[in-house]
């Protein structure tokens, strides 16, 4: 929920405005288009008045310090966004505007996602909304290209300093966090030893080196495991797809209750017995020694 302001000029002067708060954005900014487009700013300010009254907050912040500013001048309206202007509205732009605000988030996953970092590049906004602005007002609009969504947007790669358990003030280890959409994630390590950074990958069973090299710098690090996540794409879906059913079993097993199934049907869940699967970088053996043994911990708890 968001706060900001309406302020309607006159030149340089401010002849009215109304402060609110707690609203739904992207609804409120298509009803700000609407009755600008319709020329009822008078009437949208007397609304949001009574939706707002003035004795309900008594200490306004600064114009521009909130989450959004509009400015509506003569023939234009102005759109801050926390105190950045995010683009000119016309009159007769107001249409494909709405369009944008309504496909907000499809919008930015098209134009803001980045195949090289594997995730939302939001420092790529301000020139999608300069160059929307510049369409629109040259008589454009948008197109079924502008909906489309990037060959690798499946995959986001964080790239925060989440620290890991390994991590020292000498030694730092890094989370790089891979998601693959349906709740399926892969869990990688950055972590420096010796002057040079590894990259580990989180098994259920363990963590394992998942490229060998070794890299002077978390940057060149970074670009590495992206390289290699595009490569092993599906392997790493596998991966997930194991490991988000291997945490079921091994929770519903914690439970301490009498298990509701034998020990070979917990591998069967898992393909465990199969002889053709191909198990990329991990182990059975270690799969079912885990799965044993928290099988032979809840048949104990249960007698």
């Amino acid at each position: 929920m968001q706060d900001g302001y309406i302020l309607r000029k006159k030149g340089t002067l401010i002849e009215d405005y109304i402060y609110f708060e707690n609203v739904n954005t992207n609804e409120f900014i298509d009803r700000v288009l609407v009755k600008f487009k319709d020329k009822l700013v008078d009437e949208l300010l007397l609304e949001l008045k009574k939706e707002y009254p003035v004795h309900m907050t008594t200490v306004f912040p600064q114009f521009l310090s909130t989450d959004y500013t509009f400015v509506i001048g003569k023939s234009n309206l102005t759109i801050y966004e926390y105190g950045k202007k995010l683009c000119i509205v016309k009159e007769d732009t107001v249409s494909q505007w709405r369009n944008v605000f309504k496909n907000q988030e499809v919008l930015e996953k098209h134009y803001l996602y980045d195949d090289e970092i594997l995730n939302i590049n939001y420092k790529k906004r301000p020139n999608m909304y300069r160059d929307m602005e510049k369409k629109f007002n040259q008589g454009g609009a948008l197109t079924v290209s502008d909906f489309e969504e990037p060959k690798h947007m499946n995959l986001l790669l964080s790239n925060e300093h989440v620290v890991d358990v390994w991590h020292r003030y000498d030694k730092p280890s890094y989370v790089k966090n891979l998601s693959l959409g349906s709740g399926m994630t892969v869990k990688f390590i950055l972590a420096k030893e010796y002057s040079k950074w590894r990259i580990y990958i989180q098994l259920p069973y363990i963590r394992k080196r998942a490229l060998f090299e070794e890299f002077t710098s978390e940057k060149k690090a970074m670009e590495a495991l992206r390289k290699w996540i595009i490569q092993e794409e599906e392997h790493l879906r596998e991966l997930a797809s194991i490991s988000l059913q291997y945490n079921k079993l091994v929770d519903e097993l914690k439970e301490k209750t009498c298990t509701i199934h034998t020990l070979n049907e917990y591998y069967d869940m898992l393909d465990l017995r199969s002889t053709q699967k191909n198990w990329w970088i991990l182990d059975p053996d270690e799969l079912k020694k885990n799965i044993q043994e928290y099988y032979n911990r809840n048949v104990s708890a249960a007698v």
